[in-house]
C-alpha cells in the first residue's frame, strides 16, 4: 500500500498501485456483514420472544396480571377529563 510520491503531484496516480489494503474484496466484506447482522437479528429476536414468554407465563400464574397493573395506576390526564 503506498500514497505515491507526494513530493512530485504530477505523477499518474494509475502507476501508485493499491491505495487501501483488500482491494477487490469489498464485495466479500458487504456479505459477511450482511450475514452477521441477519444472523444477529434473529438471534435477538429469539431471545426477546423467549423473553416476553416467560413474563407472560409468570404473570399468567395466580393474580400476578392483576397485582401488576394495580401497582402502576395511571391517574388520569387533566386534559382528557370531563
Amino acid at each position: 500500500m503506498q500514497t505515491g510520491n507526494i513530493a512530485d503531484w504530477t505523477s499518474d496516480p494509475n502507476t501508485w498501485g493499491a491505495l487501501y489494503p483488500f482491494v477487490g474484496s469489498e464485495v466479500l466484506w458487504v456479505i459477511l456483514a450482511l450475514v452477521i447482522w441477519l444472523v444477529w437479528t434473529f438471534w435477538q429476536m429469539r431471545f426477546e420472544n423467549k423473553v416476553y414468554e416467560e413474563e407472560v407465563a409468570h404473570l399468567k400464574k395466580g393474580k400476578n396480571l392483576e397485582k401488576a397493573l394495580d401497582e402502576y395506576q395511571v391517574s388520569p390526564h387533566p386534559f382528557f377529563t370531563e
